[in-house]
This record gives structure tokens, sequence and C-alpha cells, in this order.
């Protein structure tokens, strides 16, 4: 997954804490764009494939400009797509695109589906409805980097290891 700068984390933070203050509950993950989950790679050889990745990648700056809904259970913040985004996605799968997770084809290259975003809250559709209304009242467009990718284990929920990107400002 992709993880966000500090500041970054503080804006999806105070999304949180509306939500919360409203008693919608949100993700119990820090603010991050899924790359993609897998299933059949062997942990080190994943360690040592984004490892190098990160090596040959600088931080990319992102601009959240809108809001959105998958089917009705997830409500998102989407960065606007830019062609240096959907590059990072596309240069990172070269390898394990065919070794997604049950729930992973739609970060695959081969899905043609890849919607990068920042999840607030999961629920049915009256939690949703709720927390979209909370988030209209307070979302503002804002800039953002991606500073790390890290690897977590599910469940249960576990970060196993953190890759720092290239500093694209030094």
């Amino acid at each position: 997954m992709c993880l966000l700068d500090e500041k970054t984390n503080e804006a999806f933070t105070e999304l949180d804490f509306m939500m919360e203050n409203e008693g919608i509950k949100t993700i119990d993950l820090p603010p991050h764009i899924t790359l993609g989950t897998y299933e059949g790679v062997e942990l080190e050889e994943l360690h040592d494939y984004v490892a190098d990745f990160v090596s040959k990648n600088e931080s990319i700056e992102l601009r959240f400009s809108h809001l959105g809904i998958f089917e009705d259970s997830v409500l998102f913040v989407e960065p606007k797509v830019t062609k240096e985004l959907l590059q990072f996605h596309e240069d990172f799968h070269q390898k394990y695109d065919d070794l997604y997770s049950r729930n992973g084809y739609y970060y695959t290259l081969m899905s043609n589906a890849f919607v990068p975003h920042v999840s607030l809250a999961l629920g049915n559709r009256d939690k949703i409805l709720d927390a979209l209304e909370i988030i209209l009242d307070y979302f503002k467009p804002f800039n953002g980097f991606i500073t790390e990718l890290a690897i977590y284990e599910f469940y249960p929920i576990k970060k196993i290891y953190t890759f720092k990107l290239k500093n694209r400002r030094e």
C-alpha cells in the first residue's frame, strides 16, 4: 500500500475525527492507497521486489480533489488521476499482477479498473450516506504526497515492512 506524508495524514485524521464525533466508525488503518493485494507470494521475495522498486522511484504529489462511493458500501477520497500515478501503478505491477488475492483483482493491470483512493468509511448504504453528509460539510480539496510503500498482512492487520520512496524535493 502507498502511505502518505504527515500533513496529508493529518487532513485525513481530521475527516475521521468529524465522522467519529457523529458515531461513524472509520477505517482501522493509516490513510493509504492500495496498490495490490496478493496471495502465493513469498514474503521475502515481495520484500526484495518492493525494496528494489522504491530505490528507483520518487514520491508522488497528489491532489485529493473529490469524493466517491463504491457500490454504496465504501466512501472514499480520490486523488486526481495523473499519468504519473498511473505509470507508478503500472510499473509496480510488472511482477505479481496475476497473484492477486480474492479482493485484489481490481488493483491489477489486467482488470483495467484501478481506482486510486483513500477509504473513509465502510458499511451499509445508510451508514455511507450518513458519513457522506458529514464529510460534505468538511471536505475541501488538498495536496499530498505518496512517500512510502508498506507491506501489511491481513487478518489480523499487521504492518510487516515500510519502504521510503526517494524524496522528489531533494
